[in-house]
């Protein structure tokens, strides 16, 4: 009991700083609700009057206003980063909006462990997952700051003002990829639910013929499993946007570094420096989304899990129980074609989403490189035209 004390503390204080917005303790059935108090009005307030004083000191400051002015009206210049800012504020909105879902949702999963408990006599150990989240939580951290650090060392420490914007993107960058960490860990607390039931139904049916016991014991399982669909609808309901946005996100960031590697190629020629901060700053965002489709196309697969075991539960049952397995079937039939258990009933992210988001970056960036190029011939025009004008009123 000491320990799962120490560990909510601990929990708390990662909290605190956005990290890990849950709290699950099989003793305690309501979520802890510092979280949403501490981490949004507070972490978030203040890296939002940090983002807007950082973003506007450092551009005013290096670039001043005519020139902000004209970057931003260019694909190549602002925008970009102006779009990764809004998407990052857009994610902290909607989870603002959504800490009622989520806080529903996560004792609806504390509920759930209850009649686990209650009617199968299955109990959940919920201290080895928290540790898990924890220690990978703290493991990013480590990986981020030395991933950045080491770039900002080949790259050259900057002025002082390029400098504390690039820490904020730096912040940016570890919450949004933190926050999608956190739905990627809810989903492995439902897909271990999943785990478990499938294990017990395995268990049951494991017998040429089922009596009569079993086959009760085997609707009572399937009832809890229709529970937990119904927790992966909640489960799309709370995360599904958040996680929509961290795609957009990612999209964009990845883009920015794809242009800006190219454009260093076309300038500079081949660097293993370039190499390096491209992997160091996009990697752990390949790796995010990579874990996330695994983690969601598994959920998204639970029904063909599920026909499966209720196929071969079916076919060892005695007739006495066949016509409540017949019903089952039919449940399942009508649960397939409605938002409870579709293939992506919570989030149209699967395998395909990788490439196709893959192409997208792709023809972004040439667009962006094509544009570039025709910037650079309309300020040589230009400049060549001027140098003409000059010459003429010169002979004048």
């Amino acid at each position: 009991m000491n320990f799962l004390v120490y560990l909510n503390r601990i929990l708390l204080l990662l909290l605190f700083f956005g990290l890990c917005p849950m709290s699950l303790n099989k003793e305690k059935t309501e979520v802890t609700s510092t979280f949403f108090e501490l981490c949004y009005i507070g972490v978030y307030l203040v890296a939002f009057s940090l983002a807007i004083g950082f973003f506007g000191y450092y551009a005013f400051f290096t670039h001043g206003i005519e020139k902000i002015i004209k970057d931003t009206a260019s694909i190549s210049g602002y925008s970009q980063t102006v779009f990764v800012i809004i998407i990052f504020y857009s994610t902290i909105v909607v989870a603002v909006c959504h800490k009622k879902a989520q806080a529903k949702y996560f004792n609806r999963v504390n509920s759930f462990d209850e009649k686990l408990i209650n009617k199968l006599k299955i109990g959940i150990e919920n201290s080895k997952m928290l540790c898990y989240m924890i220690y990978q939580y703290v493991l990013i951290i480590i990986a981020e700051l030395i991933l950045y650090t080491t770039g900002q060392l080949l790259e050259g420490f900057p002025d002082k003002y390029v400098f504390i914007f690039q820490i904020f993107c730096g912040f940016m960058v570890l919450t949004i990829t933190l926050a999608a960490l956190h739905v990627r860990n809810c989903g492995i607390i439902l897909t271990r639910r999943f785990s478990i039931l499938y294990n017990q139904l395995d268990r049951i049916t494991d017998s040429p013929s089922l009596s009569t016991r079993q086959c009760e014991e085997v609707l009572n399982v399937f009832d809890l499993v229709e529970d937990l669909f119904v927790l992966k609808h909640k489960f799309g309901k709370a995360f599904g946007f958040q996680l929509l946005l961290n795609s957009a996100f990612d999209f964009i960031y990845l883009t920015i570094d794809i242009y800006y590697v190219l454009m260093s190629l076309v300038s500079n020629g081949f660097q293993w420096s370039d190499v390096y901060k491209f992997l160091a700053f996009s990697l752990t965002h390949i790796v995010k989304n990579v874990m996330l489709v695994f983690v969601m196309e598994n959920l998204a697969s639970q029904v063909d899990e599920i026909r499966k075991i209720a196929t071969k539960a079916s076919l060892a049952s005695n007739r006495e129980m066949s016509a409540s397995l017949d019903l089952l079937f039919l449940k399942l039939q009508h649960m397939e074609k409605t938002k409870y258990i579709t293939a992506n009933d919570f989030f149209p992210i699967n395998y395909a989403m990788l490439y196709n988001m893959g192409a997208a970056i792709v023809t972004h960036m040439m667009i962006l490189l094509q544009f570039q190029q025709w910037e650079d011939s309309q300020k040589l025009l230009a400049s060549e035209n001027g140098t003409v004008l000059a010459n003429v009123s010169s002979k004048n």
